[in-house]
């Protein structure tokens, strides 16, 4: 499961990968073994139903209330924090690139003679 996630190269919003590494050690940590298999998308519509926020499948009787709080995530917020520093580096680099560009030219004035 691991490879299948790394080859999709991380373009979802929240990286797939991220929410792997954080269940990988929450597993770990209840001395818990998993195997995991990539199903496509196509044949779980319910899935794909839900990353649409269409819940109609599902009972709201059924819900269970969580907050992010509540869950004890040990890995996923560093991982988060570097991947928002990340994104500010990239954008801070960016803009310095541009400044640079438009800066670095030389810009000669003629002088009018006589």
């Amino acid at each position: 499961a691991a490879d299948s996630i790394s080859s999709r190269h991380l373009t979802t919003k929240v990286p797939v990968m991220f929410v792997l590494m954080e269940f990988s050690q929450q597993c770990d940590s209840a001395g818990v073994r998993c195997h995991l298999n990539w199903r496509p998308r196509d044949a779980n519509q319910e899935a794909d139903r839900i990353t649409k926020n269409n819940f109609s499948d599902f009972s709201l009787e059924h819900r269970v209330d969580v907050s992010w709080s509540e869950l004890g995530l040990s890995v996923l917020p560093s991982l988060l924090r570097f991947a928002n520093f990340q994104s500010t580096l990239e954008d801070f680099k960016s803009a310095s690139a541009d400044v640079a560009a438009t800066s670095s030219r030389i810009h000669f004035v003629k002088s009018q003679w006589g």
